[in-house]
């Protein structure tokens, strides 16, 4: 248990004052200052009170001391640690001290503390003790982490997370054998080795390319050479906006090498493909191996990543390669509740896929094997140039968790309920990611060689792999194997604490991961890492303008806007999360309520886009996303469906969705969908009828938590949606819809308080969509590829959505779309207006709506500033269905026909419309010329009868 010896600015032993600030800003090197995390928004300048944070009594008692500073890599990763070879005291205790120093003032821009965290990990690997510093309350806090009954060995004590700059000071007692680290970087200070004598590193046998990047400070003289004093490696340039780098080529293995440092580098290093262990001798280097343990023909980077392994290889070679389910042929006449028992099927069921996950671990059984325990399509393949390089990563991402979906889905119709074969094959795929942790116990992915990022997406794997299926399976594991998993899971936890990556959706994810960390260990400061990003999360501490949290809109934010497909991917993670904390005795109401609120909101936001067809299906715009295509209306993660029982949006969503004529329809890929009785009984036989090999797909991760929310006891019904809210009309910020007079409009105009820089999403104004309960959409903006970032329109056939457009004297096209918009309302009378700056060529341009009375009349008028050649209203109408008719029925008019309704467009008969393609086959462009010099163009639209459209037509014969 860690023992607070001191949390007292003056209580150091003071031998003189400095100030440590910051070389430059915390986050320069990142493509985001989010990227950073919470670390790199404080002020972290500070004034050191004398050469050591912790007493002159601790200083005696702990005599090998090492300082460093924090330095924030992108995915927030950041930390330092120590190996040393430790002998229990005279009681058998084993006891370090880990001290801090930070700005805890002035930090009012942090979108929350970030989470600081000392461990002392055991020669097995095991966590010995922790200390948590991330709410000192004052700005040094020394702890003493202690070990009883602990043996003798190379222990390791880690210090992960704090803000950019934190001044890090460990103290061992007397020891000949240690090495400091950054984990990943380290922030030099004058007793670090190369700084303060010489710093020596060894090379595993399986090094492949060694670099010692010198993120910071001077490289001036900086070598690598072995012991022998031959030169291996100069300072050369390094791509990723380092000061430096040094490569010994080839990269020597098995040996112990020297860096040498310029007089009195101040500095950070980093160091990757070898461990980035500096010792101070070389026997130092050569006993601690930088950690690492050699295991069944590998090396791997600790002795917990040994265990991993070793446990791993034995599960793997008594596998039933030949396993097989028999499932039901009929479902038995007494079983009930038939909406749960089908949520095991489908493509991204869990049931229907075993037998493809289980033959694409087959392929990967060998420890030998760079694959191993993996279920992957495409196999990772070996490093074999410098290019090429990439560090030891995790060969599964979340298919344990596919795994468990099988396994513990209770039902009689399900024959891999508590099966101990995918037991195993979970177990397998989770203890191979744990054998590949690296030192620290960070997952890498991304190549230092190449970036500053060392993560990405190891949000899927610390929930898919790691606590999801721990959670589920823990109670069906051989002893060893669940402890070893435990501490796998809690290590990586750990580390990458206050990891939110680098969209919302994958912050979400590690939200979820940290509760369910916290349910499957009750190790109570998961909890608290849930909570408090939690709060900034639901709270958008992170501001409207950036990628992370609920914009006040509703929207999760994906790339500083709304995305249609990431936003389902937020509302998946959201729903889980919330059920789970609800059921806890001790969750705190405040943060319960604003969970609520958040899936309120959202599920309002949403709600706008739910635009059903004649045919029953959904169609709406999608111009406003900041990533993909999806339109925001379409299934896929169903987070919108998961939270029926309390919320009724959700129910109404649920319940939208459309049975099939024939067939299953949407349920056999996603069984969740199905909605009808006959419906799901018709899912469910399909599911028994194509068993076990019915999709070669790795379905099976969402089981488990979709279950979670669909058997939450109901408790509302469906609400009604705006579509079907006659008389209604909502405002958001950068968001105004109406239902009157027979039509429904929608005007995404801006992702509000977002910066111009940041601006992904088309905006300005236009009309996003127009509806009838005849037609359906008739009118939707979309964007004209799968990237909305990709392409630049450059012709008119690539507006896809409502725009004006046209040339300059000099031929130049232009369009706009990408305007910032205001918006004046006058509610009373229905009557709102949008006003936007268009660049180039300069002017304001100005979209009026009008649905005061029908028509709806919608107005646009552009005041260009510089010479304009020609100009035109592009107006983007949707044919979705084989039914769907546009004509020109007369100067000045349009006609938009289906078999179940019709629309009459009207304009100024001055101005001859045509039609148009466009880059979509499902977008004909209205396209009207309009001046360039603040006249007004007036568009109405109207809801009419076949016979109206007749005697309208005839008579302008």
């Amino acid at each position: 248990m860690h023992i607070l010896i001191q949390s007292l600015l003056g209580s150091a032993m003071i031998l003189g004052v400095s100030t440590i600030a910051a070389t430059s800003s915390p986050y320069a090197h990142l493509n985001a200052q989010e990227d950073g995390g919470p670390a790199v928004y404080g002020d972290n300048t500070f004034t050191l009170k004398g050469d050591s944070l912790v007493s002159e009594s601790l200083s005696l008692r702990y005599p090998v001391a090492q300082q460093a500073r924090i330095y924030t890599l992108g995915g927030s990763v950041r930390g330092a640690g120590m190996l040393a070879e430790l002998q229990p005291d005279a009681d058998g205790t084993v006891r370090v001290v880990v001290a801090r120093q930070t700005n805890i003032s002035n930090q009012e821009n942090e979108p929350y503390t970030p989470i600081a965290l000392a461990r002392l990990i055991a020669p097995d690997g095991s966590l010995a003790d922790y200390a948590e510093f991330t709410d000192q309350p004052d700005s040094i806090s020394v702890r003493e982490l202690t070990a009883k009954d602990a043996a003798p060995g190379i222990w390791r004590v880690s210090f992960s997370g704090g803000r950019s700059n934190d001044l890090i000071e460990f103290r061992l007692p007397e020891t000949e054998i240690w090495g400091v680290r950054g984990e990943m970087s380290l922030g030099t200070t004058d007793s670090t080795p190369g700084v303060s004598g010489k710093a020596f590193i060894w090379t595993p046998p399986s090094a492949f390319l060694m670099m010692v990047g010198i993120d910071r400070g001077n490289t001036r003289g900086a070598r690598i050479l072995n012991l022998r004093g031959d030169t291996l490696a100069e300072v050369e340039s390094d791509p990723t906006r380092r000061a430096g780098r040094l490569i010994p080529r080839p990269t020597p293995t098995g040996e112990v090498l020297q860096l040498t440092l310029p007089e009195e580098f101040n500095g950070v290093l980093t160091v990757e493909g070898v461990p980035g262990l500096l010792c101070p001798s070389p026997e130092a280097a050569a006993r601690l191996r930088g950690g690492m343990v050699e295991s069944l023909g590998k090396w791997v980077a600790g002795p917990l990543q040994a265990r991993a392994r070793e446990l791993a290889a034995e599960i793997a070679s008594g596998l039933d390669r030949d396993v097989s389910f028999e499932f039901p042929q009929t479902i038995p006449d007494d079983l009930t509740n038939l909406p749960y028992h089908v949520l095991g099927f489908g493509k991204y069921g869990a049931l229907n896929t075993i037998d493809f996950k289980v033959k694409q671990q087959n392929r990967y059984l060998d420890p030998m094997d760079l694959n191993f325990g993996s279920t992957r399509d495409t196999p990772r393949e070996a490093p074999s140039s410098e290019e090429d390089f990439r560090p030891i990563g995790g060969a599964t991402n979340f298919d344990p968790a596919a795994f468990a979906g099988a396994v513990t889905f209770d039902s009689p119709l399900n024959p891999a309920y508590h099966s101990r074969e995918l037991t195993k094959r979970a177990a397998l795929g989770s203890l191979v990611n744990i054998s590949n942790l690296q030192g620290d116990d960070l997952m890498r992915e991304g190549s230092l060689l190449k970036s500053v990022y060392p993560i990405t997406h190891i949000f899927f794997a610390y929930g898919g792999s790691f606590a999801e299926p721990f959670l589920e399976l823990q109670p069906l594991l051989d002893e060893e194997v669940r402890e070893v998993w435990r501490q796998g899971l809690i290590a990586l936890g750990d580390k990458i604490a206050d990891y939110q990556a680098y969209q919302s959706n994958q912050w979400s994810h590690m939200l979820l991961a940290h509760l369910d960390t916290y349910l499957a260990t009750g190790e109570k400061r998961f909890l608290g890492y849930f909570e408090r990003q939690a709060r900034a999360y639901y709270g958008n501490t992170y501001g409207p303008n950036s990628k992370f949290g609920i914009h006040p809109t509703g929207y999760y934010l994906e790339n500083y806007g709304p995305d249609g497909n990431y936003d389902k991917l937020n509302s998946f993670c959201v729903a889980i999360s919330y059920y789970k904390y609800r059921e806890l005795p001790d969750a705190d109401p405040e943060l319960l309520a604003l969970i609520e609120d958040a899936i309120q909101r959202n599920l309002r936001f949403n709600s706008f886009f739910w635009l059903p067809q004649p045919d029953g299906s959904l169609a709406g715009p999608n111009h406003m996303n900041a990533r993909k295509s999806a339109y925001i209306g379409d299934l896929g993660y169903p987070g919108t469906l998961m939270t029926k029982s309390d919320f009724p949006l959700s129910a109404a969503r649920f319940a939208l969705t459309p049975a099939p004529e024939r067939g299953l329809g949407i349920a056999g890929t996603f069984s969740f969908a199905a909605n009808r009785e006959g419906w799901i009984r018709q899912s469910i036989e399909n599911g028994l009828e194509k068993g076990a090999d019915g999709y070669d797909a790795g379905g099976g991760t969402w089981v488990s938590g979709i279950v979670k929310c669909y058997t939450q006891p109901k408790i509302v019904e469906p609400d009604r949606l705006p579509y079907e809210e006659d008389g209604a009309t909502w405002a958001l910020p950068g968001l105004l819809a109406w239902n009157q007079n027979g039509i429904y409009g929608m005007v995404f105009s801006d992702v509000a308080g977002t910066k111009v820089k940041n601006h992904n999403s088309i905006t300005g104004g236009a009309p996003s969509a127009l509806w009838t309960p005849g037609t359906g959409t008739f009118l939707s903006s979309v964007i004209p590829s799968g990237d909305p970032t990709s392409k630049h329109q450059t012709k008119p056939e690539d507006l896809t959505f409502a725009a004006i457009y046209g040339t300059t004297p000099s031929g130049d096209f232009f369009h706009s779309g990408k305007e910032r918009a205001s918006t004046e309302s006058n509610a009373q009378n229905n009557v709102h207006t949008i006003t936007s700056e268009v660049k180039s060529p300069k002017g304001t341009l100005t979209w009026r709506y009008d649905y005061s009375e029908s028509p709806l009349k919608i107005g646009v008028r552009f005041k260009a500033h510089e010479p304009v050649q020609e100009c035109y209203v592009n107006l983007p109408l949707y044919r979705n269905m084989d039914s769907t008719r546009i004509q020109i029925a007369s100067p000045g008019g349009a006609v938009f026909t289906t078999d179940t309704g019709c629309v009459r467009i009207n304009w100024a008969a001055g101005k001859p419309g045509e039609l148009a393609t466009s880059a979509r086959k499902e977008i004909e462009r209205l396209v009207i010329p309009i001046g360039s010099d603040g006249e007004w163009t007036w568009i109405s639209f109207k809801p009419v009868s076949y016979n109206e459209i007749i005697r309208h037509t005839l008579s302008k014969k």
